[in-house]
């Protein structure tokens, strides 16, 4: 279940990415531009682990 250990990282993440959006929105930015690109791609990696993990550990148990 190292998925997981993930999760918490990830939450963080999310409430930086929304500090950002709020921190651009004061600078005159888009806000949901800066958000979405601040939580998207720590998102897309997590994706990836946690679609790829399940093959990774077939693989390790196959060796």
């Amino acid at each position: 279940m190292s998925e997981l250990a993930l999760l918490p990282l990830l939450l963080c993440n999310l409430v930086v990415a929304y500090r950002l959006g709020k921190a651009a929105q004061a600078l005159g930015r888009n806000r949901w531009l800066y958000t979405l690109a601040a939580g998207l791609p720590p998102a897309a990696i997590a994706v990836c682990i946690f679609l790829y993990s399940a093959a990774w550990a077939r693989a390790m148990d196959q060796r």
